[in-house]
């Protein structure tokens, strides 16, 4: 049964989610965490939402659980995982990456202010804290 993911259900993980399935390697999944950890880009809700639907892939890869993320970004990692494995495998290091990041957005003001506006913020906190337990509980990420 596919769960409801609200990450990719705003304009921002859509945007993302675009972009993503139309490049070749991990390189654009990493970007948005390297991005807001080194602080080349400045926060905002973009970035935001671009690092937790990177994590939320990264996460479904470890996991081997492809329910939570959208058709066209299962796909994408299909591909990613069966064909090109070997030259786009997800290093540990790149999951304590997506760890840390997501980590921070989900702690940000503008998440938390988010959640407090919407109906489902609640819902997609408690998505978000199995998403990191998921990155979390993996021997990659340890």
């Amino acid at each position: 049964m596919k769960q409801s993911c609200h990450t990719f259900k705003n304009r921002y993980g859509e945007q993302w989610l675009n972009t993503l399935v139309t490049s070749r390697g991990i390189t654009r999944l990493m970007a948005p965490h390297s991005q807001l950890l080194d602080g080349s880009r400045s926060w905002d809700l973009q970035l935001c939402w671009e690092v937790l639907a990177s994590a939320e892939v990264i996460a479904a890869c470890y996991s081997h659980n492809h329910q939570r993320i959208p058709a066209s970004a299962q796909r994408w990692l299909n591909r990613r995982q069966g064909l090109y494995a070997r030259r786009c495998k997800i290093s540990a290091e790149q999951a304590r990456l997506a760890f840390n990041a997501a980590l921070k957005v989900i702690e940000h003001p503008q998440m938390k202010q988010w959640c407090c506006c919407n109906a489902c913020g609640q819902t997609w906190q408690r998505s978000q804290r199995e998403l990191l337990s998921m990155l979390s509980s993996t021997e990659v990420v340890r």
